[in-house]
C-alpha cells in the first residue's frame, strides 16, 4: 500500500525522512490499529505494508496479491529443487495446491531432510497437519498451519461464527458454492435409506445373465429405533446456525477480509490448502460431513431418472463432502442418499466437470456406498439397507455402461434382479428390467435383450400400479424394437400412451419424455420420420421452462436440440433442423463445453450430416473428421457413435476425393455397416441403407437394385439454401421418403378427422417445389398418393358406403374449409383422380386420363393438393356414419 494525499495528521507520527528514495515496509499487519498514528497521510517517504486483511484502511490504495498460478509454482520449484523430476514437481505442486507459503516450507524441507517427492506426498495425505509445519520459510516466523490459525482466530473475535461456516466450506470442498444453498430447510430427523445406482471395485463375476435362483430368506422387518442421535442433532444445529442470513453476512465479511475464502457475487470459494487446515481443526468431523451432505438432499418427489436441479450446480462440492464421509466412516442414510445421486451424475459429466479434490469417478462413489449400505445390513438386519445398496448399484451399472464395461453394468443389475426375486419386489424387478434395457439398447447386446425381454413379458402378467405398468411397457417396446420387431413395439407404445392419458398427473415427466423417445425412434424404424420428429418436438414442450414439469440441465437440453435436428434431417426440414443445431451450438458456447468435448463432437456429427445434404462437401468433412477424432478417443464405448458419422464422410470422401480417398471411403462405409451389423439385425433400415451406400460404392449395377433402393440411394437435390443461411447449398429430397410422409399424413388425417391439418404436416414448401417444378416427378408422387388414399380409404369401415365415380360436377365450395383458391377445371381434375383412387381395378400409375401431355406443374400439384382435401372430407363423414 502506498499513503494517498490528505491533510490528516495525528501529532503521535514521527517525522519520516523527507525523501522518495526512502522505502518504509512494515510487514505482517493485521489491524488497522496496528498503524494508526504511525504513518502520516501526507510525505515523499514510500510505504509498503503487508497483509493478510483486505481494505485495511480505506486512506490507502490496495493492491491484491493473489495465490501462485500453475507456471509460478512450477518455476519456483524447478529453480530451488532442479533435481526433483518434472513430474514429481507437478505432484508436488498440485498436492500444495500453488500455496506460496507451503511450497517454500516444503523446499526447505526437501533441502534439508533430502526425502524424495513420494515420501512427502504420502506424509502429507496421512498427516497433513503435521507435514504442513514442517520446514522454515525465509522471512516467516509462523508455519503455514500457524498462519491460517492465526487468520482464522481473528475472523473469530469479529465474528463468532466465522469458524463454523469456513469449517462448512472445508468439507464442502475447493469449488465455488453460491451462498444461497445453506437457505435450504433443516432436515429434523435421519433420512431413510434410499439410494442410486453403482456397483464395486471387485472383479464381476461371470454369470448366467437372468438365470440364477437364490433361496435365501426374506429380511423380517427392522426394529423401531427411537434413540436421539447426537450428530444428526449437532449437524441440525451447524445448519440453523448457517441459516440466518445475518450471521452467515457477518462470518463471510471475517472470513473473506481475512483471505480466508474467496467471496464474489454471492459465490464462497475456499483455497484447497486452507481447506486442509480448517477441516483438521474439528473435533468431530461427522456433524460437519453430515450437515454438508444434507444440503443436497432432494426433494421427495424426486426420481433417480431426471436431472437433479438442486445438486447439478454444485456437484463438486456435494462429490467432496460424501467422499469426505467416506474417508471418515460416516456413511448415513443422507450420505447414500446423495452417493447414488452423485454418482448417477457424474456418470453422465465425467469426473473433470466434478472438481472433486479427491478425484473419485462415479463408480468410485457407487462401489463405497454399496459397500457402506451392505455393511449396515450385515449389522443391523435392517432391510431398507439392501434397497438402498440396489439403487446405488443401478448406478454402478450406468456409470460402467457410459465407460463401455458393458459386462460390468450387466453384473452390477443382476445383483439386483437375484435381491428383487428374494424380496419379492415388483417394482424393484421394473427397475432391473429398465436399467437392462437401456445398457442392452446402447451398446448393441440383443442376446442380452432376449434375456430380458423373457423378464418383462412376466412382469407384464402381474397386476402393477401405473408407473411401473406404464415403465414395463415402454422396456418392453425398446426390447422388441432392439430385436427387429418394431410393430409390436409400436403396440406397446400405444398401451403406454394409454397410460399417459389416463393418468397424466401420477406420470412422471421423465418417464413421458423416456416413452416418447422411445415412440420417435420407432417411428423412424418404421419410416414415419413424420411422426418422429413430432414425439420430438412433444419432448422438446415438455422441456420447455414455463411449463415447470421438469428441471432440464444444459446437456440436456443441448441433447435435445440434438435429436430434434436429426428428426428433422430425416423429414426433410433442412431449415428446421438447421435452426435446432443453432440453439443447440449457443448453449454449448454458454455452458462453456469444448471443442474437445463429446458434446461438442456430437453437434459435429449430426450438423456434418446436415452439411452433406446440403452439397456443402468442405464443411461437412471438418465437422466428421472432428467428431470421429473425439469418438477416437474411446473407441469401445463410443463406437456406436461412430457410424454415423463415418458413412456421412465416407460419402464426402468419394464424391470429392481422389482414388486413393475414394479407397478409404469404401473402408469408412464397411466400417458403419459393421458397427450397424452389430446393433442392429441385418434388416433393419440402419443396416439397409448403410449396404447400399456400401454397394454403390463398390460398384453395384443399378439395375440390380430396385427402384425403391436406387431413390433412398440418391435422393434428389436441388438448388436452395434455405438451411444456409447467408450461404447458398442445395436441399435433400428423397422421393420414396417423401411418399411415405404423405402416406403417414394422410394416416393421420383418417385417425383424426376432426382434427386440423395442414399440407405442411408431410410436405415442405422446397419439396413441393422440387418434385412438381424442378424434378418434373409430379406424376410419381401423385400416383404413391392415390395409392395411399385406395389403401387407407379400403381399410375403413363404411368404405363401400361411398359412392362411386364421384360426379365431375361436385362441388368443394361450402362443404370444405381451406384458403387455397382454385378453378372450376382443377377441381374436376381432383374428382377424376379421386375416382381412379375409390376404383380398386384402375391404374393408379397411369394419369393419362386426366392430364394429357400439355400438363403443367401447377395444374398438377393443384389437382394433388384438392385430392387430399377430398380425402379429408370423406373420411369425416365416413366417421359421422359410422358413429352413427
Amino acid at each position: 500500500m502506498t499513503p494517498l494525499e490528505s491533510p490528516r495528521r495525528t501529532p503521535v507520527t514521527p517525522a519520516l525522512p523527507p525523501s522518495s528514495r526512502t522505502l518504509l515496509v512494515l510487514d505482517g499487519v493485521v489491524q488497522p490499529a496496528d498503524i494508526r498514528g504511525l504513518i502520516p497521510r501526507r510525505s515523499l517517504c514510500r510505504v509498503l505494508i503487508t497483509t493478510n486483511v483486505k481494505n485495511l484502511d480505506s486512506g490507502y490504495s490496495e493492491l491484491e496479491l493473489g495465490a501462485w498460478d500453475r507456471d509460478e509454482s512450477a518455476q519456483f520449484l524447478q529453480t530451488h529443487l532442479p533435481d526433483l523430476a518434472t513430474e514429481d514437481r507437478d505432484r508436488l505442486r498440485h498436492e500444495l495446491s500453488d500455496h506460496p507459503l507451503a511450497l517454500n516450507q516444503a523446499v526447505d524441507y526437501f533441502t534439508v531432510v533430502g526425502c524424495t517427492a513420494s515420501d512427502y506426498i504420502t506424509r502429507l495425505r496421512e498427516a497433513p497437519i503435521e507435514t504442513l509445519r514442517l520446514g522454515e520459510a525465509a522471512g516467516h516466523e509462523a508455519n503455514v498451519v500457524e498462519a491460517i490459525r492465526i487468520n482464522v482466530e481473528a475472523a473469530q473475535s469479529v465474528a463468532s461464527d466465522s469458524s463454523t461456516l469456513l469449517r462448512m466450506l472445508a468439507f464442502l470442498g475447493p469449488s465455488p458454492i453460491d451462498e444461497s444453498v445453506f437457505d435450504a430447510a433443516v432436515i429434523i430427523g435421519p433420512v431413510q435409506p434410499a439410494g442410486a445406482q453403482d456397483h464395486d471395485h471387485a472383479e464381476p463375476r461371470k454369470r448366467r445373465w437372468f438365470s440364477r435362483r437364490r433361496t435365501d430368506a426374506v429380511p423380517s422387518e427392522p426394529p423401531v429405533q427411537d434413540t436421539e442421535d447426537p450428530v444428526q442433532t449437532a449437524a441440525n444445529d451447524l445448519r440453523a446456525t448457517l441459516r440466518d442470513k445475518a450471521i452467515r453476512s457477518r462470518a463471510i465479511e471475517a472470513l473473506a477480509r481475512l483471505s480466508l475464502v474467496s467471496a464474489h457475487s454471492g459465490r464462497l470459494t475456499i483455497h484447497p490448502l486452507i481447506a486442509r487446515v480448517a477441516r483438521a481443526g474439528a473435533p468431530d468431523p461427522r456433524p460437519w460431513i453430515e450437515a454438508g451432505v444434507g444440503l443436497f438432499l432432494p426433494s421427495q418427489d424426486w426420481s433417480l431418472y431426471q436431472p437433479a436441479p438442486f445438486l447439478d450446480p454444485y456437484l463438486g462440492s456435494a462429490a467432496h463432502v460424501t467422499a469426505e464421509a467416506y474417508d471418515h466412516g460416516s456413511a448415513s442414510p443422507a450420505a447414500l442418499l446423495v452417493t447414488s445421486i452423485v454418482a448417477q451424475r457424474l456418470a453422465l459429466v465425467g469426473p473433470d466437470e466434478s472438481a472433486t479434490h479427491q478425484g473419485w469417478t462415479a463408480a468410485d462413489f457407487a462401489s463405497h456406498g454399496i459397500s457402506a449400505a451392505e455393511d449396515l445390513w450385515r449389522s443391523s438386519s435392517d432391510w431398507r439397507w439392501l434397497l438402498a445398496a440396489t439403487q446405488i448399484r443401478f448406478s454402478l451399472a450406468h456409470a460402467y455402461s457410459v465407460a463401455g464395461r458393458v459386462d460390468d453394468a450387466f453384473a452390477a443389475i443382476e445383483e439386483n434382479l437375484v435381491l428383487g426375486q428374494r424380496l419379492a419386489r415388483p417394482q424393484l424387478l421394473v427397475e432391473v428390467a429398465a436399467a437392462a434395457e437401456t445398457v442392452a439398447s446402447t451398446h448393441g447386446q440383443r442376446d442380452k435383450a432376449e434375456s430380458v425381454l423373457r423378464l418383462v413379458e412376466g412382469l407384464m402378467q402381474i397386476e402393477l400400479d401405473p408407473t411401473s405398468r406404464m415403465t414395463v411397457l415402454v422396456t418392453h417396446a425398446g426390447l422388441l424394437r432392439m430385436l427387429n420387431r418394431p410393430r409390436e413395439a409400436a403396440t406397446s407404445i400405444e398401451s403406454a400412451r394409454d397410460i399417459l392419458e389416463r393418468h397424466g398427473n401420477a406420470i412422471m415427466p421423465v418417464l413421458a419424455v423416456k416413452m416418447y423417445r422411445t415412440a420417435s425412434i420407432l417411428s423412424r424404424d418404421l419410416e414415419n420420420v413424420l411422426e418422429a420428429l413430432r414425439c420430438e418436438r412433444i419432448i422438446s414442450e415438455i422441456y420447455e421452462p414455463e411449463n415447470g414439469s421438469m428441471h432440464v440441465s444444459p446437456l440436456d437440453r443441448i441433447q435435445q436440440y440434438e435429436r430434434v435436428a436429426d428428426a428433422a434431417i430425416c423429414a426433410n426440414r433442412m431449415e428446421f433442423a438447421w435452426d435446432q443445431l443453432t440453439q443447440a451450438a449457443a448453449v454449448i458456447s454458454e455452458h462453456g463445453f469444448a471443442r474437445e468435448s463429446v458434446v461438442y463432437a456430437d453437434l459435429a456429427a449430426i450438423r456434418g450430416r446436415i452439411l452433406v445434404h446440403m452439397g456443402r462437401h468442405g464443411e461437412a468433412r471438418e465437422d466428421l473428421e472432428h467428431a470421429l477424432h473425439v469418438f477416437g478417443r474411446d473407441p469401445k464405448s463410443f463406437r456406436p457413435r461412430r457410424a454415423a458419422p463415418l458413412l456421412h464422410l465416407a460419402q464426402v470422401l468419394f464424391e470429392t476425393g481422389d482414388e486413393k480417398e475414394k479407397a478409404r471411403a469404401v473402408e469408412m462405409a464397411e466400417e458403419a455397416y459393421q458397427i450397424d451389423c452389430e446393433i442392429f439385425p441385418p434388416d433393419h433400415k440402419e443396416v439397409r441403407d448403410d449396404r447400399l451406400v456400401l454397394n454403390a460404392m463398390k460398384g453395384v449395377p443399378l439395375d440390380d437394385m430396385s427402384l425403391e433402393d436406387v431413390y433412398s440411394l440418391a435422393g434428389f437435390t436441388a438448388e436452395g439454401g434455405a438451411a444456409s443461411g447467408t450461404q447458398n447449398g442445395r436441399t435433400w429430397t428423397e422421393p420414396n421418403q417423401l411418399c411415405r410422409n404423405i402416406h403417414y399424413g394422410l394416416t393421420r388425417i383418417g385417425e383424426r378427422p376432426d382434427e386440423p391439418w395442414s399440407v405442411f404436416d408431410f410436405i415442405s414448401d422446397h419439396e413441393l417445389t422440387t418434385v412438381f417444378f424442378t424434378l418434373g416427378i409430379g406424376p410419381y408422387v401423385t400416383s404413391s398418393t392415390l395409392q395411399s388414399i385406395r389403401e387407407l380409404l379400403s381399410a375403413r369401415p363404411g368404405f363401400d358406403r361411398i359412392q362411386h365415380p364421384i360426379p365431375k360436377s361436385f362441388d368443394l365450395q361450402g362443404i370444405i374449409d381451406t384458403d387455397v383458391t382454385y378453378t372450376r377445371d382443377e377441381q374436376e381434375a381432383a374428382v377424376a383422380l379421386l375416382n381412379i383412387a375409390l376404383d380398386r381395378d384402375a391404374d393408379v400409375e397411369d394419369l393419362t386420363s386426366v392430364f394429357d401431355d400439355s400438363d403443367s406443374p401447377g395444374k398438377l400439384v393443384k389437382a394433388w393438393f384438392l385430392t387430399i382435401v377430398f380425402y379429408s372430407w370423406i373420411c369425416s363423414t365416413l366417421t359421422r356414419l359410422t358413429r352413427s
